[in-house]
């Protein structure tokens, strides 16, 4: 396993939900001692964003970077 992918229900709303905040610093923090890399699904906005690169989470998916588009 190189990457484990945060679900979005556990990012949505983080800014003002601790536990969740809580409960993805510790998958970070946790997976990362053992050399993965984290994806957080769902950041809609930049404050999102900058919360979980707070947290170190590595890399991220969500509407903030762009539309869906077709492929």
């Amino acid at each position: 396993v190189s990457y484990v992918k945060i679900e979005g229900s556990y990012i949505r709303n983080i800014e003002v939900d601790e536990r969740n905040r809580l409960l993805v610093s510790h998958i970070h923090q946790i997976v990362s001692k053992m050399g993965i890399k984290t994806i957080a699904s769902f950041i809609e906005d930049r404050e999102t964003g900058e919360i979980l690169k707070g947290l170190g989470i590595n890399y991220g998916v969500g509407i903030h970077f762009g539309t869906p588009r077709d492929i």
